[in-house]
């Protein structure tokens, strides 16, 4: 079960804003449906169980995490919305945002950490990148970090089932063997403090990082 909104007449058709990890990371439901709202995304998609809700291990797709982890299995209604919309958009550009939350990455150091879902430097056509340039400049107060050599958080995403399978890996519940990062997959981990500012703090950012059409 979950939750899966779609808006026909939004202006940002080609945006999907989602929580797949409700409770666990707490707050990031409100903030993804509110900035879902905010920026007129096309749609938004909230896993329906708490991570650990049947074990936090033992999944089939992924067993290190457990079988309601909507980030980490393929088998969940989460990741059947993902497909049927990279379905939908076709050859068109679209973005699956997700929206999480940790308190492992060293909070003295970033208030975010950017992958699309690969433990490498972002590459110069990066929608990761511009979104942390655009952050710079609309709230310089967060620290926006990205994946990298030195990177201090190793969150980069490289075992989301979303991810792999947007980035075209040969097989998501293995590895990103045979991906590459396309701007359909941004993995978004958030400190405490930065999510306490809700989806305030980024809908600007959001908005101008993927303007309308």
């Amino acid at each position: 079960m979950g939750t899966f909104i779609v808006n026909n007449n939004a202006a940002r058709r080609n945006l999907n804003q989602s929580a797949p990890h409700p409770r666990f990371d707490s707050t990031t439901e409100n903030q993804a449906i509110n900035i879902f709202q905010d920026t007129d995304s096309g749609s938004y998609l909230m896993c329906g169980a708490h991570r650990h809700a049947n074990g936090s291990t033992g999944g089939s797709c992924e067993p290190r995490y457990g079988e309601a982890d909507c980030a980490h299995q393929d088998n969940t209604m989460f990741h059947a919305a993902i497909v049927a919309l990279d379905r939908f958009y076709g050859d068109a550009p679209w973005t699956h945002l997700q929206w999480h939350g940790n308190v492992t990455c060293p909070p003295h150091q970033m208030d975010v950490f950017g992958s699309q879902g690969f433990n490498a430097t972002q590459p110069a056509d990066s929608n990761v990148a511009s979104l942390r340039d655009l952050m710079a400049i609309n709230q310089p107060d967060f620290r926006f970090q990205l994946t990298g050599p030195g990177a201090a958080c190793n969150l980069n995403g490289t075992d989301n089932v979303q991810g792999r399978y947007l980035n075209r890996a040969d097989n998501i519940c293995l590895s990103n063997a045979g991906g590459k990062p396309t701007n359909k997959f941004v993995h978004l981990e958030q400190s405490v403090n930065i999510r306490r500012g809700g989806a305030s703090v980024w809908d600007l950012s959001v908005s101008q990082n993927w303007p309308i059409p």
